[in-house]
């Protein structure tokens, strides 16, 4: 089915050609009150409507489920053309599933459906179809084929692909803000297929339920990660990302890559949360770059942090995932997948990665090779799938008068709810200390969140004098440290940070400040300071900085040789960390005001013992509470484009030309 709205390739009889392809359902639509929301429009003004009512067109210049908002729940069905299915017998199939997508996308049930109450809810329901590289050598229709259009190159660094994720034929992308007509929609699509296809490989995924935030909000996935931040939206952002510009049948078509990547969240659980996001580059709490504010704010890649680095790191995926210029971007369209738990009870969980545009080779490829060189990133994701499908242009209907077909009604499905009651229960003084204590125990036991990497000396060390610049800086770590990532910068007081790759030997990390241009001032009756910034990855992958200041000038308190590191000695004064992003000169606070937990757990012991001494028993009974109602949501903007009456046909040969 290379679907197109024009007919340079496309003439004579539906069968005659491949391509002529999915032919549109030649009868009335039923009156339903059209959404379809692109990429972009989801904020437009209008009053919230019932999920379930919405509607996308099935027809349009594009194929809907790629500029469209992206729906909670998605399922994507690759297929291999069984034996002896050549150019004809792909059309058959193509008119069977566009007809079948025409009624369903409407909220009218497929032909044969003995369920037909399950298609009256379609949830903004869309059906995409595309094709796989090998479709075209199958049904001998090699000039058909998008230039360039090929299976990925291998990403040998990082891809551990798995048969039963990757390839195929023939793609349906079957999307809806309702599970339950997803899995409808994918039982009666299937039974199109299963006399010219057989299935290679199913992947569901999800997203929060519609509703359940603001309108156009960025999706999240497991990793708690906003997720398609940068993306193109409006007509002219998508024409030049998206949409093939041309010449030729594919002309309005886009390319599909889909990745499935695996996650280990039990590793990444061990990150705190400054690491997490010096790993990605954003904040965790709304996805803003770590050197702006908000999610959208434009990330300053050149802003350097407090230790003189880059505040946005060289290994961050935000710093890697960009495209080069505009025309160089992606549409990302994620879901995320969460199959059944091993018998250790290890997760399965991960990432179906949807990038459409309209090169390949142009768009996707430069950026996937700068993740797989140097993203950090990829400690924790490793892709177990991969796939490319031709997506071609949308469809128009075939104007043929037909009889007017029946309307399902849907039945009203408005109920009475009741927010329920909230049971408070009221617990004696006694009960009250218990918890305390426990909590205090807890705080008093509880492991401190492992620090995976520390700076456990230095040469210089920390707040020395020294009486001549040193030859080199020597860091040395309590763990190996990752040479792929370690930097030191060295700022002297009244100049720019000068970064330096170091080398690394285990856990030991020394800069060679003999060819790092640092500049060469005439000595000076004061010390002048010297701040060494580093920025490591132990072997845990964990992401590591901080800072030693020391001073050169007037050599009260030697440490080192001149123009020569001694060997490392104990770091002293304190040890300063940053946090992600953060451009301050920050330490290592104290747990208490003498560096020491113990002073905050007294504290809690002795609330504990006031509140169980102010505190009389009583009967721990239940009390019901008044219901009290929920405050309402905000009305979910129901806006959106309406596209234009589509129609889906496959390219014939020419073979006048």
């Amino acid at each position: 089915m290379l679907v197109t709205a024009g007919a340079a390739f496309a003439g004579g009889a539906a069968v005659a050609a491949v391509g002529e392809g999915i032919i549109a359902a030649n009868r009335e639509q039923p009156v339903v009150r059209d959404t379809a929301q692109t990429a972009g429009q989801d904020a437009a003004a209008g009053q919230a409507s019932v999920v379930g009512e919405d509607t996308v067109p099935f027809h349009g210049q594009h194929q809907a489920g790629i500029g469209t908002a992206a729906q909670a729940h998605a399922v994507f069905c690759a297929f291999d053309l069984r034996d002896g299915v050549d150019a004809a017998g792909l059309g058959k199939l193509l008119r069977i599933l566009t007809d079948d997508a025409v009624r369903v996308t409407a909220g009218r049930p497929a032909l044969g459906d003995t369920a037909p109450e399950l298609a009256s809810t379609p949830a903004r329901l869309t059906v995409t179809v595309g094709f796989g590289p090998a479709l075209f050598d199958k049904i001998g229709r090699t000039d058909a084929r998008p230039a360039g259009f090929t299976d990925l190159p291998a990403f040998g660094r990082i891809d551990r692909l798995e048969d039963r994720y990757s390839g195929g034929d023939l793609v349906l992308q079957i999307c809806a803000d309702d599970q339950l007509t997803v899995a409808h929609t994918q039982r009666m699509l299937l039974k199109d297929t299963r006399a010219f296809a057989t299935a290679r490989w199913f992947q569901r995924g999800f997203l929060r339920a519609s509703g359940s935030g603001p309108a156009g909000s960025t999706p999240r996935n497991l990793m708690g990660q906003v997720d398609g931040t940068v993306n193109p939206t409006g007509d002219a952002a998508l024409d030049a990302v998206v949409w093939h510009p041309g010449p030729g049948w594919f002309t309005g078509g886009t390319l599909l890559v889909l990745r499935r990547l695996r996650m280990d969240l039990n590793s990444w659980d061990e990150l705190d949360r400054s690491a997490m996001e010096t790993v990605i580059g954003r904040r965790l709490s709304n996805g803003s770059p770590l050197t702006g504010v908000d999610e959208h704010d434009e990330p300053d890649l050149a802003a350097t942090d407090a230790a003189g680095l880059p505040a946005i790191a060289d290994f961050a995926h935000l710093r890697l995932a960009r495209g080069d210029g505009p025309a160089r971007q992606i549409l990302r369209r994620p879901y995320n997948y969460d199959e059944s738990p091993s018998p250790t009870g290890d997760s399965d969980v991960g990432l179906l990665f949807c990038s459409y545009q309209a090169d390949i080779a142009a768009q996707f490829i430069p950026i996937q090779q700068r993740l797989a060189d140097g993203d950090l990133l990829n400690r924790w994701t490793t892709p177990i799938g991969s796939a490319v499908f031709a997506i071609p242009p949308g469809c128009q209907p075939r104007r043929v008068p037909r009889r007017r077909t029946a309307v399902m009604t849907r039945a009203n499905r408005a109920g009475p709810t009741s927010p329920g009651a909230r049971i408070v229960l009221r617990r004696s003084g006694f009960l009250t200390a218990v918890l305390l204590v426990l909590c205090a125990a807890q705080a008093l036991l509880a492991p401190a969140v492992s620090a995976h990497n520390v700076l456990i000396s230095s040469s210089p060390a920390a707040d020395s004098v020294l009486a001549a610049a040193p030859a080199s800086i020597v860091l040395v770590f309590d763990q190996n440290v990752e040479p792929t990532y370690a930097k030191v910068a060295v700022t002297v007081a009244g100049h720019d940070p000068v970064e330096i790759t170091p080398t690394v030997n285990g856990p030991t990390v020394t800069a060679d400040l003999g060819t790092a241009g640092l500049p060469d001032d005439p000595p000076t009756d004061a010390p002048v300071a010297w701040r060494v910034g580093y920025r490591i990855v132990s072997a845990d992958g964990h992401p590591v900085s901080g800072i030693v200041d020391f001073s050169v000038g007037a050599a009260t308190t030697p440490t080192g040789d001149a123009g020569s590191a001694a060997p490392p000695t104990a770091a002293a004064g304190q040890q300063r960390t940053l946090q992600a992003g953060d451009t301050r000169d920050t330490s290592t606070a104290a747990a208490g005001p003498d560096g020491s937990p113990w002073w905050w757990i007294g504290g809690g012991l002795l609330a504990v013992l006031a509140v169980a001494a102010g505190s009389g028993p009583c009967a721990g009974t239940a009390e019901v509470a008044a219901p009290t109602a929920d405050p309402t949501p905000e009305a979910d903007p129901a806006a959106g484009r309406e596209l234009p009456a589509l129609r889906l046909r496959l390219p014939r040969r020419d073979h006048g030309r």
